[in-house]
């Protein structure tokens, strides 16, 4: 009797995990979850008036692994969606799918079990259900003046209207998303325009060879491809690898006090890219004049293949003399003032102010909203209101702090431009010779007696003297020497 009380009891908990619909409906393991989607498949509310089915199909696709959508995913659900009509997404209709998995499995190429796993899937992230039939078969009938359906067992699609405000801000997320990553890609580029324009730079410099290389080796360390599959954090740990290394070799140049306020717009403004040239490789070629005795072609040079400026050359015995130019024979006539300034570093368009005498301009004051607008007045609506008194501004207040840090800083000392290589030349020097201070002393005087003018003399003794009693570790690598050599002169010279 108790083993019949028991078997009863063990059937009684297992007709209760058991969800029956009707007795048309078959049965499927009753699940939380599945019980929802049968709720929100019980009171439909359709699709909103100005979204058709194939614009919610396109908001998946666009969100697709953002919110667990595979490429299989999406295509089995392009498939179904090809069954169903604009009245089943209506609020009275069902978008139900009735044909069998057999048929399915063989348009796909598949196997049944594979399209189970699919709409497993896609069950899990409430795209849709099922509406079964008590043995499992799917099957409906249309009515053949309406095209609604009479009846119909398959596979629902009436979740996939419930996640359409889910799926826009999944889409508005990954948007985001997608623009940081752009920016921090675009910031990357950006400091590696930089750092390679600071080496080259350096490299061009008397003793800067050793910085140079050393500055080479740092940046191939850093400077890995970057390609769509890296996350956005390990793209802002190459940002930020990148801008250490900038400011590291920003501290070599001197002034760099001044130079580095006036270098903050380039990073966050990319180049307008430049007009379309014909390349000096095109397979277009220009017309040619047989009465002309040079021939055209074996002095093209880069953008001098212009088809308008090819077709208005001049035909005549001057051209052959125009070709020799330097600035015609370089290509420099056809690249615009816009487009030398637009490829131009920050530091070179400073220098053009400071060559000038004039302050350096920086827009690191202007609030980007400020600076966003005014851009937007030019290219809507063809208006510079706006981003002219911004320039003004921005003009007016770079100049007063460029005024009150010359102030600071003073004047630069004629002697030691004048004899700044010398400078560098002995205090270098000493240290590789790790001199102390006694034999450091008489050394300088030697160099001075036969390298300096007699009327310099005693004032370029006491300017060595003072930038070597000056020397730190913040300020050596001016003088183009190591670490290693700098520490081993250190110990000697402190004794």
């Amino acid at each position: 009797m108790s083993i019949f009380v028991f078997t009863s009891y063990l059937h009684n908990i297992y007709m209760e995990n058991l969800f029956y619909t009707d007795f048309t409906s078959g049965g499927r393991i009753s699940t939380p979850k599945f019980r929802a989607t049968l709720q929100d498949i019980d009171e439909p509310e359709g699709l909103s008036s100005d979204v058709d089915r194939y614009a919610l199909l396109t908001l998946v696709k666009r969100v697709g692994k953002a919110f667990g959508f595979s490429p299989r995913m999406i295509q089995l659900l392009d498939y179904y969606m090809s069954f169903t009509r604009e009245c089943d997404w209506q609020a009275e209709g069902r978008p139900i799918v009735f044909q069998s998995v057999s048929k399915t499995a063989l348009d796909f190429g598949l196997s049944e079990r594979q399209i189970q796993k699919l709409e497993n899937a896609l069950f899990k992230i409430g795209a849709l259900s099922w509406n079964d039939s008590g043995n499992h078969r799917r099957y409906g009938r249309r009515d053949e003046k309406t095209g609604h359906l009479l009846y119909a067992f398959g596979v629902d699609l009436t979740p996939l209207a419930a996640l359409e405000t889910a799926l826009r801000n999944k889409l508005e997320e990954k948007q985001l998303y997608e623009k940081a990553w752009q920016e921090c890609k675009r910031k990357i580029s950006w400091y590696r325009r930089q750092i390679r324009s600071l080496i080259a730079e350096l490299s061009g410099r008397e003793g800067g060879k050793v910085i140079s290389l050393d500055a080479q080796r740092s940046y191939d360390e850093i400077s890995t491809s970057i390609r769509a599959y890296m996350d956005l954090p390990k793209l802002q740990a190459m940002m930020r690898d990148h801008k250490t290394l900038f400011n590291k070799l920003l501290t070599r140049f001197q002034h760099i006090e001044i130079m580095g306020l006036f270098n903050s717009l380039s990073q966050q403004n990319s180049c307008i890219g430049e007009q379309k040239f014909a390349h000096l490789e095109t397979t277009i070629q220009p017309p040619t004049n047989k009465l002309v005795p040079c021939n055209p072609s074996q002095d093209l040079c880069f953008q001098e293949s212009v088809p308008q400026a090819s077709i208005d050359q001049s035909n005549s015995e001057e051209d052959c003399e125009d070709r020799n130019d330097p600035v015609t024979s370089s290509g420099l006539q056809h690249i615009t003032f816009k487009q030398a300034h637009g490829a131009a570093s920050q530091r070179f368009l400073d220098h053009l102010f400071m060559s000038g005498n004039l302050a350096p301009l920086s827009f690191i004051s202007v609030p980007d909203a400020t600076y966003t607008h005014g851009l937007l007045g030019v290219y809507e609506l063809n208006r510079i209101d706006l981003i002219k008194d911004m320039f003004l501004w921005a003009y007016e207040k770079s100049s007063a702090r460029y005024v009150a840090l010359r102030q600071t800083l003073g004047e630069p000392d004629p002697f030691r431009l004048r004899y700044r290589a010398a400078l560098r030349d002995i205090v270098s020097s000493v240290i590789l010779q790790a001199m102390e201070q006694i034999s450091a002393a008489q050394h300088i005087a030697n160099w001075t007696s036969e390298n300096i003018d007699e009327i310099d003399r005693a004032r370029f003794i006491e300017a060595a003297e003072t930038e070597l009693l000056s020397l730190h570790e913040g300020n050596f690598a001016r003088y183009a020497v190591r670490p290693s050599e700098y520490d081993a002169w250190r110990k000697v010279w402190e004794r």
